[in-house]
């Protein structure tokens, strides 16, 4: 990360229970110009809460809850799925190896944080798509419905606009009444709040739906 006088300051905040090593970190990053440090009792105020941890466990989980709000980078030793899973339902964004990282490594995963961008390690990212699959065959797919918020049926006809299709001929392909295939368009633009076909399209593709 290159600091630059003119560049805007990310507003951020670190927690840990050891108060030497807080102040610290705080030392460290209070010397980017592009970073301003604000004391823990402001974290409301900050885009970024930076989490130092030993082994992540359910007083670490209290601790994210409280500073929940900015995205969280957390740096510790060790973390469990379980306890990796709850970390993303509170704003976890980026996840680095206490033992394996760097002071200027947690100043740019901070910064990369701040700009909505994520890091994890391999390992994470493959542990969260086993449990994404999981949750697709094991929960979704039994009740007809898929991870983007779609129903299986109404992925069908996205599937074929996408290619082009118009109402009556997606009718026809999936053996459906003309009047069946308005019906399953309208009751899922309403439900996702999407303007016409052409964004409900339009989203499919981007969430991966088809």
């Amino acid at each position: 990360m290159t600091d630059s006088p003119t560049a805007p300051t990310l507003p951020i905040v670190v927690h840990t229970d050891d108060r030497m090593t807080r102040d610290a970190v705080e030392a460290y990053l209070r010397a980017s110009s592009r970073l301003a440090v604000l004391p823990p009792e402001r974290h409301a105020e900050a885009a970024v809460a930076l989490v130092l941890a030993t082994e992540v466990d359910d007083s670490t989980m209290d601790r994210l809850r409280e500073v929940s709000g900015p995205v969280i980078v957390l740096v510790a030793d060790r973390i469990g799925e379980r306890h990796l899973l709850q970390s993303f339902a509170l704003g976890l964004v980026c996840y680095l190896d206490r033992a394996h990282s760097s002071m200027p490594q947690i100043r740019h995963a901070v910064w990369e944080a701040g700009r909505g961008h994520s890091m994890l390690p391999g390992e994470h990212i493959r542990s969260l798509i086993d449990r994404v699959r999981n949750l697709q065959r094991d929960v979704l797919e039994p009740h007809g419905l898929a991870l983007a918020g779609f129903a299986t049926r109404e992925i069908e006809v996205l599937r074929l606009l996408s290619q082009g299709l118009n109402t009556a001929e997606v009718a026809r392909e999936l053996n459906y009444s003309e009047r069946t295939i308005k019906n399953i368009l309208a009751g899922m633009m309403s439900r996702l709040r999407l303007r016409n076909r052409s964004h409900a399209v339009a989203h499919a593709l981007q969430t991966g739906a088809i």
